[in-house]
């Protein structure tokens, strides 16, 4: 029961800032809290979070084939659980965008050359943002979850 309302909880934080932020352009905390709550928590809650978080942007932006692919994208981070540092980031972020680059040229009948030049500019903000908040942030919210958790 402890380990369902930490969950809820954690996504209750995870969307609510999300939300909050999301008309501030490419300032989001949602990467960064995702990776704090798989680096400290087993596999299973952190699939169940990760199937919760999807769900409810399903039911805020709608149903969709993307929401599919935004649980895969989000399921990278499970991969890389247990190596969970500046490479990785970089690597998971790049890897997140590319996730979404075939249905993306399927739906809107987009070359390939289009789609990098177009969504290469947005990847690298997207990954520069994720390392700056790993490095300024992820250390001092990881003593704060630990402390929590005692």
């Amino acid at each position: 029961m402890n380990r369902i309302i930490n969950i809820a909880l954690y996504l209750t934080i995870i969307i609510v800032s999300q939300l909050v932020l999301m008309y501030i352009p490419n300032i989001q905390f949602t990467f960064i809290l995702m990776v704090l709550f798989i680096k400290n928590n087993n596999m299973s809650d952190s699939l169940l979070l990760i199937i919760c978080y999807t769900l409810i942007m399903g039911v805020i932006y709608g149903f969709t084939l993307f929401t599919i692919i935004t649980f895969i994208s989000w399921s990278l981070i499970l991969l890389h659980k247990y190596k969970l540092n500046i490479y990785t980031i970089v690597i998971i972020s790049i890897l997140q965008m590319w996730v979404y680059a075939p249905l993306t040229m399927y739906l809107y009948d987009i070359p390939l050359s289009v789609y990098i030049i177009a969504d290469t500019p947005f990847t690298i903000v997207y990954m520069s943002c994720n390392v700056l908040l790993y490095i300024w942030i992820y250390d001092r919210l990881d003593n704060v979850y630990k402390g929590e958790k005692r």
